[in-house]
């Protein structure tokens, strides 16, 4: 496993020339790989993991099942009432990152994580009929830049569905380049991204709506790529370079800000009242 991502963080690093020929020793030490991984957990109404099961385990590498399997049963939850059942289950997103060290081994660690409550069939959701995806950048194309990279997107919006705000939480980019055009690049996708996000509206049918709450959010990760590359087969590592997370005043204090964006899949809306409060630290114990 490890020997395959060494090949891979290598052969992004090396990708670099076809962008800048100097200046990228600093950005080089930043190169990850990242393995997403889902599955679910059952947890009691005082908050601790009784189960847990990976999605198509026989995809994923055994360092990482057995990762889980051993720093699942440690994590302890927010307590929730539960209606009379015994557990309830929630739906996992887990992002496992290997990074080159100093002296050449890779470190392997859970980075980060999502965890969210079975969705109720009737729930907030972007309107499809004003969704659009925001356009890989004009001036972008037109100097010939060929740059993948995610965006996350955290959205607040109205009993009405109207959105109220959107800002660019991280922006996670495939394509080595120097510091500056890296900015740069991050900068163009968030602009696609919010010029976009002006026709978008939700639809929140009646009685999901946070109660006492006039306004909800989530999050939204979305994909840019020159070429329309395909996103990574599960169980697929993937190197990339992390971009800085956005401190966003109305985020503190919710279960949004408990969890990182980088764990979920892009193309879909994750609503924050679903999230579940983990606890413990993510590594256990």
């Amino acid at each position: 496993m490890f020997r395959r991502l060494s090949t891979l963080i290598a052969l992004l690093v090396f990708s670099a020339a076809i962008h800048a020929a100097t200046g990228l020793a600093d950005v080089r030490k930043q190169v990850e790989s990242s393995l997403s991984v889902t599955g679910s957990i059952d947890i009691t109404p005082t908050g601790e993991v009784v189960a847990h099961a990976l999605d198509q385990p026989g995809k994923l590498p055994k360092g990482i099942v057995d990762m889980v399997a051993r720093i699942a049963p440690q994590w302890k939850f927010e307590p929730v009432a539960l209606q009379g059942n015994a557990v309830s289950r929630s739906a996992m997103s887990l992002l496992f990152v290997a990074k080159k060290r100093e002296d050449g081994q890779l470190a392997l660690e859970l980075r980060s994580a999502s965890f969210h409550n079975p969705l109720p069939q009737a729930r907030p959701s972007l309107d499809r009929k004003t969704y659009r995806l925001p356009k890989y950048p004009h001036s972008m194309v037109k100097a010939g830049i060929s740059v993948s990279g995610t965006v996350y997107l955290v959205a607040r919006y109205d009993r009405s569905g109207r959105i109220l705000d959107i800002r660019a939480e991280q922006v996670n980019l495939r394509t080595i380049g120097t510091e500056v055009h890296m900015a740069q690049w991050r900068e163009a996708f968030t602009q696609s991204c919010l010029a976009a996000v002006k026709r978008w509206a939700f639809v929140v049918p009646a009685g999901v709506f946070p109660e006492g709450e006039d306004s909800a959010a989530g999050r939204i990760p979305v994909s840019f790529s020159m070429h329309d590359n395909r996103e990574p087969a599960y169980g697929q590592w993937q190197a990339y370079i992390p971009g800085p997370r956005a401190s966003i005043p109305w985020m503190d204090g919710t279960s949004l800000a408990q969890s990182a964006p980088d764990a979920l899949a892009p193309g879909a809306f994750y609503s924050g009242d679903t999230q579940r409060r983990l606890l413990t630290p993510l590594s256990g114990g």
